[in-house]
């Protein structure tokens, strides 16, 4: 028998493979899985890009004026950072 593709409308993670095994019925649940991962880490990036950036621009700053590397959260403007804001001010009992 042939090895035949039918594509079962427009998302590509549906395909059904006909090779008479009987484990291919679980490739598309496969892709599915695949492609729900990917999405996520889509939104992921698309979240912290703003973030990342700004904290690269403050490193391309600091770096060129010579001084010593500080990373501050609370300057940036960047919330949620209890660790860094924790370890930026030498409060290492608050630190979980």
């Amino acid at each position: 028998m042939k090895d035949e593709t039918i594509m079962l409308g427009f998302p590509w993670c549906l395909e059904a493979h006909h090779t008479g095994s009987q484990f291919l019925w679980i490739r598309p649940y496969g892709r599915a899985g695949l492609g729900i991962m990917v999405w996520l880490n889509v939104i992921a990036i698309l979240i912290l890009a703003k973030p990342a950036l700004i904290v690269l621009k403050d490193y391309e700053t600091q770096k060129k004026a010579g001084v010593v590397l500080v990373f501050d959260p609370k300057a940036l403007g960047i919330k949620n950072a209890f660790f860094w804001e924790h370890e930026y001010t030498g409060d290492k009992e608050n630190v979980s």
